[in-house]
């Protein structure tokens, strides 16, 4: 397996393959003839085998490493091709190897549902290349690996940035030999990630837009304006008409995340849950920017912005197919330095929004990295590939996340069968889900999962109190348990336990538009603070004329028409003064279609469900 000469990959050179058959392999019957010629028949069959399908062996490996160009272009192959030969990419007399990944991935596709269908897309690199060593019956081998943004600059949502430096990256005696040289435990396959392989990623996801995404009702439930607006935006019914309207977030980052590598280290809290102290992914955002949309008379309309500092310490752990997936202790304090702008539109100010909206975001962020998934490791000539519970740390000063793992013949584990209940109680204000859980054996642990999100670090607690901003939020929410064998990530269930909790919001809050506790009537005079409404409405009468008379059209505006209601809540309070002779009742006006301003005067137009234009 020498470098390539231009490439510097590896290649994947086949000599001579023995194949080794002796006459007992071969059984020949047919009766007295054939018992006469078997001798000389299987001498005459070994000789042909063992001349001809080593040869077969060593092309058809040799051909399976080759790069293809199927449509005859050298455009097809590498920068050093020269030539594409029977759908074959050239390079002089050899042909071009990439004993690794190559390729174009969509950045819509990185996150499924949750793209704004964007138009960029990653080039993504991971082949074998530097340096390839035996040792102790074993191949090292080094891998090149890196990530580019393939997209225009409308396809990112903010500023850009300069790409991370290229740096060498030394060979670490971590993935060397044949046992772990921290634990000395034997392994058959290790794998390391550096940390510049992570701060690639992370800018080309930036620069292609693959972050620039949408949150909404499909992916998050509670994602509506009956969920959500009594407890982080009242105001907002004003524009609803009484409807139950959806919520979309759409997530805008200022710079790419740092992906930074730690211990991974945890410890138990006071409920039994497993923290995580030092993450061994540790993920920050500075300034992101969230716009939230919702529907108002059929259209999403921007009802505010933040900007904010998100902080998601993450471990990777084993889950029950053997594949790798990221696991969260929990989101309640992952917003941080929150500034909220774009608010005109809603009565709260922006201080009261900056300190509710985490509860909104710890809804989205647990939904959206739980559509991160996860991935498994390819199997090795139909051996699977088994990471064992403790095969995932960092190494080399927490310069490489390292993966150990056995190659075993297949799942042969019996598994858990979970066992759960739930209880929700308050705390003061603050909800509780105190789970009990167990299974059909002694000696397990447990994992559990909020409204989708992702799953928590596994716990040897069977009695775990949880404490999540996101129960405040009415509605039903859901929490999922799976039980496993302690260390055994091949054990656990597959079909958890579904908990289901109907939670009515934080006690003493006020589902009425205004502030917190108070009951959010004013007064039913035009400009009256909470009518939520202009203090005045605007007519606005276009008078035809023919053409030659365009230039003298006439604008009346009737100006501070008040509205004669105090509560976008039918079953909200009322207030005590009655309506005027001659004011206009509130009813479902839609949003302006034209706007013009002259002399401290603002005219608009807009439709009207019962008196058309207005």
């Amino acid at each position: 397996m020498p470098q390539d000469p231009d490439e510097v990959t590896t290649r994947m050179n086949v000599g001579n393959t023995d194949v080794d058959f002796e006459e007992d392999d071969i059984s020949i019957g047919g009766g007295f003839l054939c018992d006469g010629l078997e001798s000389t028949l299987k001498s005459t069959i070994v000789d042909l085998l063992t001349d001809n399908i080593g040869g077969l062996v060593g092309e058809a490996i040799g051909d399976q490493s080759c790069v293809a160009c199927e449509s005859g272009m050298t455009a097809e192959c590498g920068a050093f091709a020269d030539a594409c030969t029977d759908a074959v990419c050239m390079i002089g007399d050899r042909c071009e190897q990439r004993l690794g990944v190559a390729g174009r991935m969509s950045a819509a596709g990185l996150f499924g549902g949750f793209s704004n269908g964007q138009l960029g897309s990653l080039d993504i690199y991971d082949v074998a290349g530097g340096y390839t060593e035996t040792d102790a019956e074993g191949v090292s081998m080094g891998m090149y690996s890196g990530a580019l943004p393939f997209a225009e600059p409308r396809d990112r949502c903010g500023p850009s940035v300069l790409a991370p430096a290229n740096i060498a990256i030394p060979e670490s005696t971590f993935f060397s030999g044949n046992t772990r040289p921290d634990t000395n435990a034997a392994f058959h396959v290790g794998i390391g990630v550096h940390q510049q392989v992570l701060d690639h990623l992370a800018y080309a996801a930036y620069e292609s837009g693959a972050l620039c995404l949408n949150i909404t009702p499909g992916a998050v439930d509670l994602l509506t304006t009956d969920g959500l607006a009594p407890l982080l935006m009242p105001s907002v019914a004003d524009l609803l008409h009484g409807k139950n309207s959806p919520i979309v977030m759409g997530l805008r980052p200022q710079s790419p995340p740092t992906l930074q590598i730690g211990e991974g280290t945890t410890t138990e809290s006071a409920g039994g849950e497993t923290v995580i102290v030092d993450p061994l992914l540790d993920v920050r955002f500075d300034d992101m920017e969230i716009d939230f949309f919702v529907m108002v008379d059929d259209q999403f309309i921007r009802v505010m912005t933040l900007r904010a500092d998100i902080h998601l310490p993450m471990n990777l752990e084993v889950n029950e197919l053997g594949e790798i997936e990221p696991v969260l202790s929990d989101v309640d304090n992952a917003i941080s330095d929150t500034v909220v702008f774009n608010s005109e539109a809603l009565r709260e100010t922006d201080a009261e929004l900056e300190e509710r909206i985490p509860l909104l975001l710890s809804l989205a962020l647990s939904s959206l990295l739980d559509g991160l998934g996860s991935f498994a490791l390819p199997s090795l000539g139909g051996l699977d590939v088994q990471i064992a519970d403790d095969g995932i740390l960092s190494v080399e000063d927490n310069a490489f996340i390292a993966i150990y793992a056995d190659l075993a013949l297949g799942d042969t584990m019996a598994r858990v069968q979970t066992e759960a209940s739930m209880e929700l109680a308050y705390d003061g204000e603050t909800p509780v889900a105190k789970l009990t859980m167990g299974g059909d054996r002694p000696g397990l642990e447990f994992t559990y999962q909020v409204d989708g999100g992702l799953w928590s670090p596994y716990t040897s607690s069977s009695e775990v109190s949880l404490r999540r901003d996101i129960l405040h939020i009415a509605g039903t929410h859901t929490i999922s348990v799976r039980a496993r064998m302690q260390g055994r990530p091949l054990s656990a269930d597959q079909s958890p336990v579904v908990l289901r909790a109907t939670t009515g919001g934080k006690p003493g809050q006020s589902y009425f538009h205004g502030k917190p506790q108070e009951d959010g009537c004013a007064s039913c005079n035009g400009g009256g603070s909470s009518s939520g409404w202009l203090a005045g409405l605007v007519l606005l009468l276009l008078m035809q004329r023919p053409r030659r008379y365009a230039k003298h059209l006439a604008v009346v505006a009737l100006a501070s028409l008040s509205a004669c209601t105090c509560s976008s809540d039918p079953a909200g309070p009322t207030c005590l003064e009655e309506c005027l002779e001659g004011e206009v009742e509130r009813g479902p006006i839609g949003r302006y279609s034209s706007l013009a301003a002259s002399e401290g005067r603002i005219v608009a137009t807009g439709p009207h469900q019962l008196r058309g234009p207005l």
